[in-house]
């Protein structure tokens, strides 16, 4: 019973640090999209 408990609060914790990586990743890549046009468009403006 207890490891039972054990392994699912484990469990809860690498499924919450795997959603925030996936969502670090999700925003490096959104902030990239945005920078990239942004300085082009600043160097040729």
């Amino acid at each position: 019973m207890c490891f039972l408990q054990y392994s699912s609060k484990s469990f809860l914790f690498v499924y919450k640090r795997s959603v925030l990586k996936r969502a670090l990743s999700f925003l490096q890549a959104l902030f990239v999209v945005w920078t990239i046009p942004g300085i082009t468009w600043y160097q040729y403006s």
